[in-house]
């Protein structure tokens, strides 16, 4: 298992007035868990970290 800190930011492309974009992760700080079977199927969750 690995666990970590993600911090997602959004190249100025995706910040357009159109909406639909990614805007809305910029900013956005994630705790997330991962695991990896002995198959090799991954596993992936994260959580919003709320300031």
């Amino acid at each position: 298992m690995v666990r970590g800190v993600t911090f997602w930011s959004t190249p100025p492309s995706s910040l357009s007035t159109s909406g639909g974009g990614l805007e809305f992760l910029n900013g956005v700080i994630g705790l997330f868990n991962m695991e990896i079977d002995s198959r090799g199927n991954l596993s992936v969750t994260e959580w919003k970290w709320n300031t």
